[in-house]
């Protein structure tokens, strides 16, 4: 946990303001166990459209695709205004595999272009229940490959990569960091990984504590597991619960928890296995935060300082 900032055990003050402002927008929470899914798909995105308020102006932004398993996949470079070649970081986005989007965390990446003056690419992955476990692993690295060879044509240095993302995104970031092969592990320089969902369980003490009104819930956590794996699948497997992964070789990794998140236990219990693999790790506990907080920097400080910190780390890795 952050040494300097006592856990406040509350939710921030920021949230009380951030209800009042949803509440005025006419906008309700997207909850893929009450509602129909394109009902959840299509709430999601008006909800964090609002959170992320007027986007910051990039130097250069533009789509391309690339070969997927199932076909062309849709990838969104955010170019910052610097020097070419530029190192990139690859972020995925969150959503239990079954909401968001790239257009969901455009402010978010946008801003983490500006400020750690390195490129930024998203994933349009494709979501659960229609496409399931390993597709969105076997899309993400599809793109590690595919940008290994051909981002050089893109003005992208790709023997300077990180790997990051945030809640599924973050489990996506580590499991493929965990799948590449040595001759491409060597050009990944870091994880950046948010609030992570790292294995398919819910008896953890955060879980106790925070299943239940504090915006994500554990309930919501089970439905995107079993909307997100096929049925039968081995769940201790680590290419599906990476926490219980052969952790050792990973470049240095960022974790950013919430304290008031059922998945706070998840970053936590990550924090120690990379230690004992040996990986330098950095954890930061944001406290009064509830799972997404990256999402709504203008209603909660710490997520202001949570970018910076993730941005810091970008630039670190890529351009020291």
């Amino acid at each position: 946990m952050n040494a300097a900032i006592p856990p406040l055990h509350q939710p921030h003050p920021g949230y009380s303001l951030l209800a009042e402002k949803v509440l005025e927008a006419g906008l309700g929470p997207a909850d893929p166990v009450t509602q129909p899914l394109d009902v959840a798909r299509c709430r999601a995105e008006s909800y964090y459209h609002f959170l992320g308020g007027s986007p910051e102006p990039v130097k250069h932004i533009f789509d391309t695709t690339f070969p997927g398993p199932l076909g062309p996949n849709l990838l969104r470079i955010y170019q910052p205004e610097s020097a070419s070649p530029l190192p990139v970081a690859l972020y995925f986005h969150g959503g239990g595999y079954a909401l968001n989007s790239i257009g969901t965390h455009d402010t978010l990446l946008r801003r983490l272009a500006n400020e750690s003056g390195v490129a930024i690419g998203s994933l349009a992955y494709s979501k659960a229940p229609e496409a399931r476990f390993p597709t969105q692993l076997d899309e993400a690295r599809h793109l590690f490959d595919w940008l290994e060879r051909e981002g050089p044509g893109l003005g992208l240095d790709t023997t300077r990569i990180v790997l990051s993302g945030d809640s599924a995104g973050a489990h996506l970031a580590l499991t493929t960091a965990l799948s590449l092969p040595e001759k491409s592990r060597k050009n990944l320089r870091g994880l950046a990984l948010a609030y992570g969902m790292f294995e398919p369980s819910f008896d953890s003490a955060s879980h106790r504590a925070y299943g239940r009104g504090y915006g994500l819930t554990s309930e919501r956590m089970r439905w995107f597991w079993n909307h997100f794996l096929p049925h039968g699948q081995d769940r201790s497997a680590p290419c599906v619960a990476p926490l219980w992964a052969d952790l050792a070789g990973l470049p240095p990794t960022l974790l950013l928890a919430a304290e008031l998140d059922c998945l706070k236990d998840d970053s936590l219990h990550l924090a120690k296995r990379l230690n004992a693999a040996g990986v330098p790790t950095t954890l930061s506990v944001y406290p009064g935060m509830q799972h997404a907080f990256l999402m709504a920097p203008a209603w909660l400080p710490p997520a202001d300082q949570a970018i910076t910190e993730i941005a810091e780390a970008l630039k670190f890795w890529l351009l020291a």
